[in-house]
């Protein structure tokens, strides 16, 4: 007998030749629509053992160097990321906030120690486009880029990348 164990990510292609084939799956069967911009982050929320309804998404972000994201959904680190631009943390904000069902969203931005214009917009374009979806909120970044003992990641992770965590979890000196 033809048997799988674990996850299997299928299309209605796959789903088919489950099906055809006999193959029996001994675990989750998770089916995606290849098309969707959601198909990552769904998987990604699988693969963190998040399911059921979510009471609180968190986002923080730092400006720093780079922009650092964190996503965080029921106490956990579910992605974190350094980009180079205010426009791609805007499409990794929209993407979360479009895919993810939560009762509740904050977007938690870390306040840079100096004014910098392009902070600024990024900022009014949150305030403009999320303001109505999600709570919005000035963290000091004093001391969000210290380390955090409890990530277990295989790489290792860029100054900002911890800070926008630290914002996420309200973390400073």
């Amino acid at each position: 007998m033809n048997r799988i164990d674990g996850i299997v990510v299928v299309d209605r292609d796959g789903l088919e030749f489950l099906s055809r084939t006999g193959i029996n799956v001994n675990g989750r069967i998770v089916f995606v629509d290849e098309n969707s911009r959601c198909t990552p982050i769904e998987l990604l929320m699988i693969v963190q053992d998040i399911e059921g309804p979510i009471e609180e998404l968190i986002i923080g972000i730092d400006f720093g160097k780079h922009i650092g994201i964190a996503v965080i959904a029921k106490d956990k680190v579910v992605y974190v990321e350094n980009v180079h631009n205010w426009v791609k943390a805007l499409e990794i904000l929209d993407m979360f906030l479009e895919c993810i069902r939560a009762n509740r969203y904050t977007i938690r931005l870390g306040l840079p120690r100096k004014d910098e214009r392009e902070y600024e917009l990024l900022i009014e374009r949150i305030v403009k486009v999320y303001g109505e979806k999600a709570i919005i909120e000035l963290v000091p970044e004093s001391g969000s880029s210290r380390n955090t003992s409890f990530l277990r990641s295989k790489r290792k992770l860029e100054d900002d990348e911890i800070a926008a965590i630290n914002i996420a979890l309200r973390r400073s000196s």
